[in-house]
């Protein structure tokens, strides 16, 4: 058994309504799971820079790390995959990606949708770092009176 790095991210973006949406994609060994786009840390790479390339690669997209969202573990024929997985904002579809399955959810979809109880933890913390990252972000009206 080996330990395996990589690098993922769960991207967010708002639709016209404003309703945040999540991006996920099917997995290459399993086209049946959904999973949140990763990929092996290439040699020199950090692994927000591993995410980002990953999921420009996997799915076209091109979005921007916010904040870490931890690591999750699991075993893949003799190894330990780690993942690195980052909260990203969507910047703009660049192209068609790897080819596998992508979908734009809400969160109930993407909750009903993804395969994997660690995957689904990771989606329930980016749902409320994003909403804070948000609200920290949102302009402040005046409050002197």
């Amino acid at each position: 058994m080996s330990d395996v790095a990589e690098a993922g991210g769960v991207v967010v973006r708002s639709d016209d309504a404003g309703t945040l949406r999540f991006l996920v994609v099917t997995a290459k060994d399993n086209p049946t799971h959904w999973i949140f786009p990763k990929g092996h840390i290439e040699r020199g790479e950090s692994p927000d820079e591993a995410a980002v390339r990953e999921v420009l690669e996997e799915t076209g997209i091109q979005a921007t790390p916010l904040t870490s969202l931890g690591t999750t573990r699991f075993s893949l024929n003799e190894d330990v995959i780690e993942v690195a997985f980052y909260l990203m904002r969507y910047c703009r579809s660049v192209g068609s990606g790897e080819g596998r399955s992508v979908r734009w959810c809400t969160y109930d979809e993407a909750l009903a949708l993804l395969s994997f109880e660690d995957i689904k933890a990771l989606l329930r913390r980016s749902l409320v770092l994003f909403q804070t990252e948000q609200q920290g972000s949102a302009p402040h009206g005046d409050q002197t009176r």
